[in-house]
């Protein structure tokens, strides 16, 4: 085997779970082959499942490149800009406070939040901003930061006043991150821009405070957020902007200022110019299908392996790698997954420790390169692959080299989560997938009942038929379970087995067809018998490229 193909012939998806740990590797000729299964132990989750991803401690810093710098108006046009009023936001938060000698304090913020932002005209670009939390007992914290890659902001400076729990307060130094600003947005009509802050900003990260009396303080930031705002016209009027209400005369699709979604159409109808219009059920299922699988692109990752760098995902990057997943949820009747971006440098620390060391593990050692706690953490509570993380999501799906338990997909669709996070370079990705409930059906099918796209069927290198379908369930043993599978009414051979337990479900049986594959326009019927009950449902195999070209 040549060097190189040594080398790709390392685990190529481990999962959460109890007992094995699949790996896809590379086999002579350079042809994909399945390596076999690697015993592993960790223990199983329950309803109470651990937030292995929501780490307090220290994070990553900010790439610190100034992406707004380019629109800069040229120094010919100068504009004087007067000075951007504070505009008042509400928010809550804690900052835990650790003194030198041991003693500690909470802080809570709760109330007015003052926003100052910075903007640069004529091009409207948010180039600062300036968060202060005020607390009745003292101890205002101020903090400043400016924009870095993918809409995470990093932390510019720091000032904590004094007051009850901090002593004389001081100013500060450390890794802290802004999470949720979004791009400058141009109003209509123009000229007037906008900055839009839609939904929560959150900041987490640890700092190191140079106090006045002489003792030093260290601070983590447990979520500090403040409600999204509007900061219209700011620098032009001297006035805070006035509140925009989203979504008018639109029940779906996105705000065509603010870029945040006025809801979604019920099943059997597509959102055409924000209103849903009803069409066959095959129609609303294929749109969404091309529409979600339009762009499955990955972010640029600027981060390091040699430096352990670890970088930052763009939170766009975030985004198609979340639709995708919450995509495959839909089809199977699940509810969809929600971000939790306060993971994500932890997912991240995880990311570039499988990518330095080249290998995939749930528990890596100190002797791993690029080792963190909280990438360690991570690794515990993620789905890992070593691919990028939209590309991760098909593979997870597909889940070849993983035969006795399906458990990367189980997970995706599994009862257990309702919250994910990502973390991601240019070669390795993690996937948070321990946290919450997420969903109440009895049992979950993969094929889904319904309607079955072709498009999710052929996402690897091998096909869902190859590895298998999978039902998994917390409600029905299937044990000694017996299934049987007809293709448009004509029983089809088929090799069924149980799996192993506790990966994304307390139980699954995987059917696999024997001597054949789905093919587009057909019918097929699932019925399965247990000792104590039935599971049966159908899905017709759909070409939605096909279909909608027509």
């Amino acid at each position: 085997m040549s060097l190189i193909n040594q080398l790709l012939c390392r685990c190529f998806i481990v999962m959460l779970t109890g007992c094995a740990l699949g790996c896809i590797g590379v086999s002579g000729g350079g042809k994909k082959g399945a390596d076999s299964d690697v015993d592993a132990s960790m223990s199983l989750p329950d309803g109470s499942v651990g937030d292995a991803a929501s780490a307090d401690s220290s994070l990553v810093s900010d790439a610190g490149n100034d992406v707004l710098a380019a629109d800069a108006p040229a120094t010919t046009d100068a504009v004087t800009e007067p000075p951007t009023p504070p505009c008042p936001a509400y928010g809550a938060g804690a900052v835990s406070l650790q003194m030198q000698g041991g003693a500690s304090a909470e802080l809570a913020y709760t109330g007015d939040v003052t926003v100052q932002a910075t903007h640069l005209e004529p091009d409207g670009c948010l180039t600062g901003m300036t968060l202060g939390w005020a607390r009745a007992e003292g101890c205002g914290l101020t903090l400043s930061f400016i924009p870095g890659e993918g809409g995470i902001w990093g932390l510019e400076s720091a000032i904590m006043a004094p007051g009850d729990g901090c002593g004389s307060g001081g100013v500060a130094s450390g890794l802290a991150v802004l999470s949720g600003v979004p791009d400058t947005t141009a109003s209509s009509p123009p000229p007037t821009r906008c900055t839009v802050l839609s939904g929560a900003i959150t900041v987490y990260g640890s700092l190191s405070f140079e106090a006045g009396d002489g003792v030093p303080l260290s601070a983590t930031l447990d979520g500090l957020q403040l409600d999204g705002m509007l900061l219209s016209n700011a620098v032009e009027s001297g006035i805070c902007g006035v509140s925009y209400t989203p979504c008018v005369g639109q029940s779906c699709g996105d705000d065509a200022l603010l870029g945040t979604s006025c809801g979604a159409c019920p099943d059997g109808s597509i959102c055409e110019n924000g209103q849903c219009q009803e069409v066959e059920e095959i129609v609303a299922v294929c749109k969404r299908v091309l529409d979600d699988r339009a762009d499955l692109s990955e972010g640029e990752w600027l981060g390091n392996a040699a430096t352990c760098d670890s970088g930052v995902m763009s939170a766009d990057w975030q985004a198609r790698a979340l639709k995708l997943t919450n995509l495959y949820r839909w089809l199977a009747g699940q509810p969809p997954l929600e971000l939790a971006t306060q993971g994500n440098v932890a997912m991240q620390d995880c990311a570039v420790m499988m990518h330095a060391a080249g290998s995939l593990s749930h528990n890596p050692g100190e002797n791993w390169p690029c080792y963190t706690e909280d990438g360690k953490k991570a690794a515990g509570g993620s789905n890992l692959a070593p691919v990028p993380a939209v590309e991760a999501i098909d593979l997870y799906m597909a889940d070849p080299g993983n035969d006795t338990t399906i458990g990367h997909r189980r997970w995706i669709l599994s009862d257990w989560i309702s919250k994910t996070a990502f973390g991601s370079t240019s070669d390795s990705s993690c996937m948070r997938v321990a946290g919450g409930f997420g969903g109440p059906n009895p049992w979950i099918a993969w094929p889904p009942p319904g309607f079955y796209p072709m498009e999710m069927h052929h996402i690897a290198y091998k096909t869902v038929d190859q590895t298998g379908w999978t039902i998994q369930t917390n409600d029905v043993s299937l044990q000694d379970a017996v299934a049987e599978v007809k293709e448009n009414g004509q029983v089809k051979p088929i090799e069924a087995m149980t799996l192993l337990p506790n990966y994304g479900s307390k139980g699954a049986i995987k059917i696999t067809p024997a001597g054949w594959k789905i093919q587009a326009g057909s019918t097929y019927e699932v019925h399965v018998t247990t000792a104590s009950s039935v599971i049966e449902y159908s899905f017709v195999a759909v070409d939605c490229g096909a279909l909608m070209n027509q």
